[in-house]
């Protein structure tokens, strides 16, 4: 028993590792409100760690800043909608992810 414990505890520990020492990738996708027409996730930037990917998040917001809404989902995702004109809404969400994930899916062969 205490050699299937440490087995695990080295398996959750090496994994952590190997997760923390991945780039982040920052995707956005974009949500027209009017149409509800979705294009992306499309990749962004790319990022040594994952605080640096989700700081990118913040510095968009900022940048972006309206008096429309922000949702931060987790520290590493976040939706903020824009206005475009004066009858245009965009919802855009920004999430980080590991550079071993790609939320387009798999690739077609």
């Amino acid at each position: 028993m205490k050699t299937l414990l440490v087995a695990l505890l080295l398996l959750v520990v090496g994994t952590g590792t190997a997760f923390a020492e991945c780039a982040w990738v920052l995707w956005v996708e974009y949500t027209d409100m009017k149409t509800h027409q979705v294009e992306g996730p499309a990749l962004q930037a790319s990022y040594k760690t994952a605080d640096e990917c989700a700081k990118a998040i913040d510095t968009e917001y900022r940048e972006g800043r309206t008096s429309h809404p922000w949702f931060r989902s987790a520290p590493t995702a976040a939706t903020i909608m824009r206005e475009l004109g004066p009858n245009s809404t965009s919802m855009l969400t920004y999430t980080c992810l590991p550079d071993t994930v790609d939320p387009r899916g798999p690739k077609e062969k």
